[in-house]
């Protein structure tokens, strides 16, 4: 679900109506944060969202994609 959410926050961001774009811009924080906290609290990848939640999905026996 991370990747899907990933996903729906950049076509968020580039999207034509500004409450669409702030939409975007707060998923894309929210998952940073999520990231962020992940990271610092489990796996300690030092890594960029991408390869904290690939790290994760790998913790639990799945790819980023599924």
């Amino acid at each position: 679900m991370v990747s899907y959410a990933s996903d729906l926050a950049r076509r968020g961001q580039v999207a034509r109506r500004p409450d669409v774009r702030l939409t975007g811009d707060v998923l894309a924080g929210a998952l940073d944060d999520l990231a962020t906290i992940l990271d610092q609290r489990s796996l300690h990848t030092g890594g960029t969202p991408t390869e904290v939640f690939a790290a994760y999905a790998a913790d639990h026996g799945r790819s980023l994609a599924q």
